[in-house]
């Protein structure tokens, strides 16, 4: 889906049809972001016992993530990317501290 851009300010409504307008726009962005991302979907891993060390998370997106977010970990440490290029089924990160519990959002 393509969105159309719209340029308008808050000020700009003065009906209720025309803030119905700006209702419907956003459902429609919001249909795209739920289309590309799902936050009910993560990915718990345990990282390597050795820090900085790049691991996968296999994923099934069905095309090539390019952001990722941590969403949360047992250990205070640094997620970063790889310099393995992702594919359509794994992302490869690294993470600076050694053994930790963290869970990830893919998209």
């Amino acid at each position: 889906m393509e969105l159309t851009p719209k340029a308008f300010t808050l000020r700009d409504f003065k009906s209720d049809e025309e803030a119905n307008s700006v209702d419907l726009y956003f459902d429609e962005i919001l249909e795209v972001v739920n289309s590309k991302l799902s936050i009910d979907v993560t990915f718990p891993t345990l990282t390597p016992g050795t820090v900085d060390i790049e691991f996968p998370i296999e994923h099934s997106r069905g095309y090539i993530p390019t952001k990722f977010l941590l969403v949360s970990s047992n250990k205070a440490g640094q997620l970063y990317k790889s310099e393995r290029e992702w594919t359509e089924t794994a992302a490869y990160l690294k993470f600076s501290a050694a053994s930790a519990n963290i869970e990830v959002l893919i998209w």
